[in-house]
């Protein structure tokens, strides 16, 4: 099933670097960018399939926070850390 997501990528203490996105639809260059810090994600499409290849450096106690949430439904949202 095909969906539109946005959100983000972040970690606690640390940077995010070198974006490569993954997916194979047309617009997928235009779908995910770094600003202030994080790695912003809004689809310009539906998709069934997508990712992203990043670079954090930070310290071994930083988590990294992903937000997604489905465009269609704006409560559908979830927050995850991991350590």
């Amino acid at each position: 099933m095909e969906k539109l997501w946005e959100g983000s990528i972040a970690v606690s203490r640390g940077t995010i670097s070198q974006p490569r996105p993954l997916g194979i639809e047309a617009d997928e260059p235009g779908s995910m960018w770094l600003e202030d810090g994080r790695l912003a994600i809004r689809q310009r499409s539906p998709r069934a399939y997508d990712g992203v290849d990043i670079i954090v450096t930070a310290p071994a106690d930083a988590k990294l926070i992903v937000q997604l949430t489905h465009r269609a439904i704006r409560n559908t949202g979830s927050r995850s850390r991991f350590p």
